[in-house]
């Protein structure tokens, strides 16, 4: 988009007006609609594994991830966010 706006950007700068990477939508986004069906469709498999602890990134997309393919573990082992 900036460079169809024919905007510079400024990879140096913490503005995300001058540098759209540093947007917080770009520095932890959410799990994709494929994603969530790829999620879903391993839940059955995941169900079948008897962890005795999730550990899992705080990054959202990865929360995601751990809560829907492991859905039948909630409640039943300690979940644990680690970076």
């Amino acid at each position: 988009m900036w460079r169809e706006l024919d905007r510079p950007i400024d990879f140096d700068s913490p503005d995300p007006n001058l540098n759209p990477v540093v947007r917080p939508e770009f520095l932890d986004p959410p799990l994709t609609a494929l994603g969530m069906q790829q999620c879903t469709s391993q839940r059955r498999l995941c169900a079948t594994l008897s962890p005795q602890l999730v550990i899992v990134s705080p990054m959202l997309r990865c929360l995601q991830t751990a809560k829907l393919s492991f859905r039948d573990h909630v409640g039943k082992v300690p979940w644990v966010a680690h970076e």
